[in-house]
């Protein structure tokens, strides 16, 4: 399967689960010192071949896309990418939106969510780490989680979305849909027992 068709692939997965809305999220795939990674704007349900942007992975030419030179822009949060990319040996990252890590990041103050869930233990480990708010697209937040990510599959970044690293993207997928699963039983409990 070629770049083109993982991202198309991953997606109409993301939009169909409604983890993403709009044009938000982003994807990035590594691939032989290149970054492959979405277009500002981009609808991840129905991404295109023009859609997904190939970038050197080199400070050069990063400093270059960030200006906008040489056509479309990459996704506003290619610094959190890029710096993931350089700190761990990951080859896929997802960036997306889904409600319940969302709405539990914004009702606590603890930097962590217990998983609940044999499933989310294996994929995940015991916890997941929530991020405190960082403005999205920033230096700070693509420093603070790419520091995390060397350590973690995937993190909650508060009153924002989720972000998961892998060897492919159906491992990154994984991370995702096991946030989500525990952030959701978290949620549903938590209204139950009020």
């Amino acid at each position: 399967m070629d770049v083109i068709n993982k991202f198309q692939k991953i997606g109409k997965n993301l939009d169909r689960k409604r983890f993403v809305d709009a044009t938000g999220g982003n994807l990035s795939y590594r691939d032989h010192g290149h970054i492959f990674i979405t277009a500002s704007g981009s609808n991840l349900g129905n991404l295109e071949k023009k859609d997904i942007l190939m970038i050197p992975l080199d400070k050069e030419a990063l400093q270059l896309k960030q200006r906008g030179g040489g056509g479309r822009s990459p996704s506003s949060e290619l610094p959190l990418h890029y710096n993931i990319y350089k700190k761990t040996k990951a080859k896929a990252i997802i960036h997306c939106h889904p409600i319940y890590p969302i709405l539990i990041s914004n009702h606590t103050n603890e930097n962590t969510l217990k998983c609940n869930t044999e499933s989310s233990k294996i994929i995940i480990g015991e916890q997941i780490k929530i991020i405190e708010r960082i403005q999205p697209g920033t230096k700070k937040l693509a420093k603070k989680t790419s520091k995390q990510l060397k350590k973690e599959k995937g993190l909650i970044l508060k009153n924002h979305g989720v972000v998961s690293k892998g060897q492919n993207f159906d491992q990154a997928m994984n991370t995702i849909e096991a946030i989500n699963q525990v952030s959701k039983n978290t949620y549903l409990s938590l209204i139950l027992n009020s």
